[in-house]
């Protein structure tokens, strides 16, 4: 009879419950070859009760092995060998959306008013003025961090009133927002904020990053060079002796301060994406003050076009939705958990897509239908290879660019 649990060097290995009805029927069947282990027998019921609570022991037993090990432990455990370092599961992240105010020239509308529609409240980002044509572009958070994607034309209301402001309506999605941290993400957050007392200045800059709420992406980029044409070790053009640093998520005012305490004296900080600059203060020494260039990375909309051929007529309705929604799952890194062997941590900043990775997130949803399959698929017009992101760029997934049709 085999073990029914067993310590390896990989960890814990245990039989499924089927194969632990299977263990105790051998061992009845070694005592009295005639026992009856049908599990309709009261014998056989017995055994496989007995084999439901071994199977229920032994995934305790496995759970709590393996909230030791930080590329095992899910969740809870997970959470606590990351506070063990500073770090903690993000809650999300809001989606951002762009929006056409109206009204009389020279009006201004303050950062934190609020519009509504689409069931939620929005706040603009920042204070704009209405230009001569008696409108201005702005851009707007809502009131809830996770996947909101109103309909253009949704957001309508204005509920801080403002002399000279009249209308306002959403035009686009600027940035999808995202759901709490997914274990596989966070795996790789704690690991990067654990370098935060690193000697490498680089990687201890990206522990510090990390370690800020709300964080979800980083990258950094340094010119070590004097030149700054494109070169083997400035492969993007940047500015002589630069560092840039690319941030997705976070408080301007903390990020700022966490590049202050950790930069080096001397070195440019170069704004790339959407350049945010923050004058800080040392907390050591107040006439101390420095000006701290970083960028947001910029949105690129992935304009996804999926052909599906259903010949058996198994597909809902809804197909367009629930595609719509693994994709942007699968992007966000919240689709797929555990040892998959899939990615599962979707798209970084800088990070090229390429075309078949969507086939993953596309199957995960026709797989339970039969005889289905992909016909063809592309984003931004590109059928096979890559679409290219930027180093300063990432990629942006929204239901309204996401069409599936059926044949």
């Amino acid at each position: 009879m085999t073990d029914i649990i067993q310590v390896t060097d990989e960890g814990i290995l245990t039989l499924s419950e089927n194969e632990i009805f299977s263990a105790i029927n051998e061992k009845w069947l070694e005592i009295d070859p005639n026992f009856n282990t049908d599990p309709s027998t009261p014998d056989g019921y017995m055994n496989a009760w007995h084999a439901q609570n071994y199977r229920i022991l032994n995934e305790a037993i496995r759970e709590a092995w393996n909230s030791k090990d930080p590329a095992k432990a899910r969740d809870t455990q997970l959470s606590i060998i990351g506070s063990l370092t500073g770090a903690s599961f993000e809650d999300g992240t809001p989606t951002k959306i762009q929006c056409t105010a109206t009204g009389t020239e020279g009006t201004v509308i303050l950062s934190g008013s609020v519009i509504s529609g689409g069931n939620y409240d929005w706040f603009i980002d920042n204070d704009v003025t209405i230009g001569e044509n008696g409108t201005a572009q702005v851009a707007a958070t809502c009131e809830i961090d996770g996947v909101v994607e109103p309909n253009v034309g949704t957001v309508t209301n204005i509920k801080t009133t403002i002399g000279g402001w009249t209308g306002i309506t959403n035009t686009s999605v600027i940035q999808v927002g995202t759901d709490k941290q997914s274990n596989a993400l966070f795996r790789v957050a704690r690991t990067r904020a654990v370098a935060r007392p690193s000697s490498n200045q680089t990687d201890s800059t990206i522990g510090e990053l990390f370690a800020i709420d709300d964080v979800l992406r980083v990258a950094a980029y340094e010119n070590p060079t004097g030149d700054s044409a494109v070169s083997d070790e400035n492969p993007f053009g940047l500015p002589k002796n630069s560092e840039t640093y690319l941030i997705q998520g976070g408080d301007s005012d903390e990020i700022a301060k966490a590049i202050y305490i950790k930069k080096n004296p001397g070195v440019y900080l170069n704004g790339a994406g959407v350049v945010e600059t923050v004058t800080v203060t040392s907390d050591l020494h107040i006439t101390n003050t420095k000006l701290i260039r970083f960028g947001r990375p910029t949105p690129v909309a992935m304009n996804t076009v999926i052909e599906l051929a259903d010949p058996n007529g198994k597909l809902p309705t809804i197909i367009e939705t629930l595609i719509a929604e693994s994709i942007i799952s699968y992007a966000n890194g919240s689709l797929l958990e555990g040892s998959t062997g899939f990615d599962q941590t979707g798209f970084d900043i800088g990070e090229n897509v390429p075309i078949r990775r969507i086939d993953t997130p596309i199957n995960n949803v026709i797989g339970e239908y039969e005889g289905v399959y992909i016909n063809s698929s592309t984003i931004n017009g590109v059928s096979s290879g890559i679409a290219v992101i930027d180093f300063d760029e990432i990629s942006s997934w929204s239901s309204d660019n996401i069409t599936v049709t059926v044949v």
